[in-house]
């Protein structure tokens, strides 16, 4: 090493005592590193137990207020995931101290603790994906003020209401007045416009709330102040996106993971919305974006998707229809089809069903124009009588002969589209039975219109019905106009006057 020039003495003695210093300040540090740092933790703990338990500390200022502490009277130098790890155990402790089960524990075992049987879980994290724009806040919202009205049930499925709800909405990802027409609708905002009394806060875009530490902290006083609160968080992107996270890592799902330790003692009932990724998935679990450590992470998850796809033909009528998956850790997976209107939300009944009927229509609209008459007549028929109909009397209401007409009745019996409906006895004159059909019960909804068979069928099904006329190969059109031509009136012919 060379030695430096100096101007002056005073220079040279500056130079050797800073030496000094930091040669000094690494033997510390030496010491340190080599040193056992139970005391400082101990000190440190006991000091986070303390802030955390001084309510005139914000949440925001707990971290620089124990790392003031560290700094000046620990020894060993602590990293702010230590010092934060601290506070969030002393919270821990100082909500509900919890331990392991420890051998021979006795379990408890109990029933899913049903919201909205079914759908929702009362006590644990619910997640909701869907498309933008799909109806996720309108049927939370909806979900909500039928709570608050102390309504049965809600679609179609019970409520299990308990005592009278109360409710926390973070929704960062829409502004005041997009929240206001939601609780509007959800019947949960005064004649005025004054939200009620159920509802212990509200944060919007214009006053937004993130899960990070200082969020997480004001929801968990929320819970604090009222146990089995029913948190609404629209959206986990919106609530999660000034903390630089990236949704294809697992750390996506840490704020949610922190906000359930924060919050577990106080058993709330988490509504968390999120955006599906594009294209959904094939299970309620796959449809959510980003990394699958948040759906990972709850223990419901329930997805709303298009019943069709309306992109396809712009031409045809608008499907609505929503399908409500769900799949979870407590039952079987759930469908069910609901659709928005202006009333509120309605449900069709479950996916199976909708599926089913929607798959007969299908069927039923690549029909041939007479498998399509002869199914809707036989519909009205049935509908009108009770009776089937066998192929002699479908000729006569298709005007056809009689062997198409059993052609078509047999063709409808092998898409599954009929059934037997017994038999028409043989007439005086002989022969055998006849056998009647009739359309099968999912297909009779499809056909509301008024029956083109008259209530008293033109010809009895009990009857024998009449032979056919012979067929003379001339159209109806060419009989008329034979016996226009045979009735017509000959004119004698005008033989002109011979010229004189």
């Amino acid at each position: 090493m060379n030695t430096p020039i100096f101007s002056t003495k005073e220079e040279q003695v500056a130079f050797q005592e800073g030496i000094a210093m930091e040669r000094a300040r690494q033997a510390t540090q030496q010491n340190n590193r080599s040193a056992d740092p139970a005391a400082d933790l101990k000190m440190l703990r006991a000091r986070a137990m303390e802030i955390v338990q001084d309510e005139e500390i914000t949440s925001q200022d707990r971290l620089a207020h124990l790392r003031a502490l560290s700094d000046n009277q620990a020894i060993h130098r602590f990293q702010e995931a230590e010092l934060r790890r601290m506070l969030w155990d002393a919270r821990r402790a100082l909500n509900s101290p919890a331990g392991p089960i420890e051998q021979g524990g006795q379990l408890h075992i109990s029933d899913a603790p049903w919201l909205w049987n079914g759908v929702f879980i009362r006590g644990v994290t619910n997640l909701i994906t869907a498309a933008p724009k799909l109806g996720k806040t309108r049927l939370v919202t909806s979900l909500f003020g039928a709570l608050a009205h102390g309504r049965d049930e809600f679609l179609g499925r019970r409520l299990h209401r308990g005592e009278p709800p109360k409710f926390l909405i973070v929704g960062s990802d829409q502004p005041e007045r997009d929240w206001a027409k939601c609780l509007k609708l959800a019947g949960l905002l005064t004649c005025d416009n004054h939200m009620w009394d159920c509802i212990v806060a509200l944060f919007h875009k214009g006053a937004p709330l993130h899960l990070d530490d200082e969020g997480i902290e004001t929801i968990a006083g929320y819970c604090r102040k009222h146990p089995n609160l029913i948190v609404g968080i629209d959206s986990y992107h919106a609530c999660t996106a000034q903390m630089g996270l990236q949704e294809k890592d697992a750390s996506f799902a840490d704020p949610l993971l922190d906000l359930q330790e924060a919050t577990a003692c106080y058993h709330p009932t988490i509504a968390l919305i999120h955006h599906s990724k594009k294209g959904g998935g094939t299970r309620a679990s796959e449809a959510s974006r980003g990394s699958n450590a948040l759906p990972g992470a709850v223990s419901q998850t329930i997805t709303l998707n298009w019943c069709q796809d309306n992109s396809g033909n712009p031409l045809a009528p608008r499907d609505n229809r929503l399908k409500l998956s769900t799949e979870g850790r407590e039952d079987m997976p759930l469908d069910m089809v609901i659709e928005q209107t202006d009333a509120g939300w309605i449900c069709h009944g479950s996916g199976e069903e909708v599926a089913q009927a929607q798959a007969i229509q299908e069927v039923i609209d690549k029909l041939e124009d007479r498998q399509h008459q002869a199914l809707r007549d036989m519909a009205h028929h049935w509908k009108a009588t009770h009776r089937g109909m066998d192929a002699v009397h479908l000729a006569d209401a298709l005007d056809c002969m009689p062997n198409r007409a059993a052609e078509t009745i047999t063709a409808l019996d092998r898409k599954h589209l009929l059934q037997r409906a017994g038999e028409r006895p043989a007439g005086p004159k002989g022969g055998k039975p006849a056998k009647l059909y009739r359309p099968v019960d999912i297909v009779l909804p499809l056909f509301p219109l008024k029956s083109e068979i008259s209530e008293e069928p033109v010809v009895d099904v009990e009857a024998t019905p009449a032979a056919p006329e012979s067929i003379t190969g001339l159209t109806g059109k060419t009989d008329n106009l034979v016996d226009r031509v045979t009735q017509a009136k000959i004119e004698p012919s005008r033989v002109p006057k011979a010229s004189v």
